[in-house]
């Protein structure tokens, strides 16, 4: 049995227990590096993944301030 899901839409056809996390496998998508939306909301890696959803990889990032002492004054 198969679910088709949607994944940057595009149609993939994938076995029925395919969870988030599995999918990110599949993807080649560090799990730390980007966050798996699932129906515009985000969802935890052991969701499992129904017919029609869809799911959108989004590329987390990190800023930091280049001024020393900034987090100490934000203390």
């Amino acid at each position: 049995m198969t679910i088709k899901v949607y994944v940057h839409g595009e149609l993939l056809e994938l076995p029925w227990n395919t969870t988030v996390k599995d999918l990110h496998e599949m993807m080649d998508y560090n799990r730390e590096s980007y966050m798996a939306l699932v129906n515009g909301r985000p969802a935890p890696e052991d969701r499992y993944l129904e017919d029609g959803d869809f799911v959108k990889f989004v590329r987390i990032t990190y800023h930091f301030s280049p001024v020393e002492g900034n987090y100490e004054k934000m203390r």
